[in-house]
């Protein structure tokens, strides 16, 4: 009887622990998918932020008159990291500011600047960053219209601390919205 008592204790912790590790129920069930130069899975740049919102299941929260002009951000509260900016009423870019969402090649946060040369091997260009020591791996389209999309890698020198993807000139923004 002790033994089954000490047993069912054991996989009682063994199951709250596993409950802790577990993703959030909050997570977003649509956004299963990567970031690349062009969006964030169903979600794609030049799209209204209605479009984008539907193609969310309605999780995207969007700012107060994100058809207008102007510029702002929305976000899923269940993707913590990763919000879309909107600029004159489209969907514009996608920045990533957390570890676990990847590109389609598999490029994340926390990556070196060597894995991001590897990766996009010949379609790389490092600048230094503007504010930090930093640099801005740029990624330039291989599918696309020159000049039209990109995907920008920032670091602290040695790993990316967050990307962005989307239109130009919208995606080379240093500052964001600001």
């Amino acid at each position: 009887m002790r033994l089954l008592l000490l047993l069912l204790l054991a996989t009682s912790a063994c199951r709250t622990e596993q409950a802790r590790q577990a993703p959030p129920a909050t997570a977003a069930p649509w956004a299963t998918g990567t970031v690349s130069d062009t969006g964030f899975g169903p979600i794609v740049v030049g799209m209204t932020p209605v479009k984008a919102k539907a193609a969310s299941g309605g999780r995207l929260q969007l700012p107060e008159q994100s058809d207008a002009a102007g510029c702002a951000y929305a976000s899923d509260p269940g993707l913590e990291g990763l919000t879309f900016m909107i600029e004159n009423g489209r969907v514009v870019r996608v920045d990533v500011r957390a570890g676990g969402i990847r590109t389609p090649e598999g490029a994340a946060v926390g990556d070196t600047e060597a894995r991001i040369e590897e990766l996009y091997a010949g379609r790389v260009t490092v600048s230094p960053h503007k504010y930090t020591d930093g640099h801005y791996l740029t990624v330039t389209a291989r599918d696309a219209a020159p000049g039209s999309v990109q995907l920008i890698f920032e670091t602290d020198g040695q790993v990316v601390t967050r990307f962005r993807g989307g239109l130009l000139p919208q995606v080379a923004y240093v500052e964001g919205c600001g």
